[in-house]
């Protein structure tokens, strides 16, 4: 949805919902060492990518205020 709603105009609430549920579902994903509980470094790697290619987008289209602090950190 994050990238539909980055491409498609007139998809602002599209783009905002995704960013939200990003922003609760990235914490679930990895342990607060960077780790990810899958325990595989290929699966990891991927998981990686999507969070760095995905908010990347949401920061080149809504800027750096779209997501909290906590969420850089």
């Amino acid at each position: 949805l994050l990238f539909v709603g980055a491409y498609l105009s007139g998809c602002e609430e599209w783009l905002d919902f995704a960013i939200a549920e990003f922003i609760k579902e990235v914490p679930l994903q990895f342990h607060p060492d960077g780790s990810s509980f899958e325990g595989s470094t290929s699966y990891h790697c991927l998981s990686a990518q999507i969070v760095a290619y995905a908010s990347a987008l949401a920061i080149s289209v809504k800027g750096e205020r779209c997501f909290p602090q906590e969420y850089y950190e």
